[in-house]
């Protein structure tokens, strides 16, 4: 009896652990093809392209209040600062009872009121517990977020901006009175294995679509109020 079973494991068993450790052809293949195609396009992405559209195309709409006195953009800007400055994440972080942290997540969108020519995403947290203080920063910055001309055709094969320039740097600081050092810097070919360069586009994008939504609410708040605005000037009584 003994030995059936040994015989069974052998039959069924071991062929199932094999094919495990075995990967398909067609799978590796399919992924040396996909890393290729991001290689030679410089991670273009056509939804990346399409957010940086949308965000200009909101941003020019925004700016056109700000010429009727309504100003939205960065109240403390100075050389080099961004144009727009908004919020994109914010809560705690807990990783143990005794590692906690409070973190906010900003996007700074560069822009001369008709072109995009920067966005950075800066995430920040800082202990809440303990008795030395840290402060962590990480930017994920996109020097040139442009998009294509659009195709005459669907059956076209869209020609795709370049991301392989995107920049994401870890800098820290120890005393809140001082300057943060820069820790590391890596840009996307920089980064060893190819799944955590899609993962940094994928963060990218992520983020992108929450400042879409974060300039619709803008938009929406500025339609309201000139709304108000006009009806309180019509009532006569």
């Amino acid at each position: 009896m003994r030995n059936i079973l040994v015989l069974t494991f052998l039959l069924l068993g071991a062929p199932s652990l094999l094919a495990q450790k075995i990967v398909d052809p067609q799978i590796l293949a399919q992924q040396e093809e996909a890393q290729r195609k991001a290689t030679e396009t410089g991670y273009g992405d056509i939804e990346l392209d399409v957010l940086h559209r949308e965000i200009t195309e909101k941003l020019k709409v925004l700016f056109q209040y700000a010429e009727k006195g309504e100003d939205f953009k960065n109240q403390k800007k100075q050389e080099g600062d961004a144009d727009v400055i908004l919020p994109v994440a914010w809560g705690e972080s807990i990783k143990s009872m005794s590692e906690r942290y409070a973190y906010n997540g900003t996007c700074h969108l560069w822009f001369d009121g008709e072109k995009l020519n920067k966005i950075m995403f800066r995430f920040s947290r800082n202990n809440l517990l303990g008795i030395e203080f840290i402060e962590e920063q990480r930017d994920l910055i996109n020097p040139t977020p442009f998009f294509k001309a659009e195709v005459a055709s669907s059956k076209e094969i869209p020609e795709l901006d370049r991301n392989d320039d995107m920049i994401i740097t870890y800098s820290e600081r120890r005393d809140q009175n001082k300057e943060f050092t820069l820790i590391r810097q890596y840009t996307i070919p920089d980064i060893r294995y190819f799944e955590k360069r899609m993962a940094m586009i994928e963060t990218y994008k992520k983020y992108l679509r929450r400042t879409a939504k974060m300039l619709d609410r803008k938009i929406y708040d500025r339609d309201l109020s000139q709304r108000v605005r006009v009806q309180y000037m019509l009532e006569m009584k």
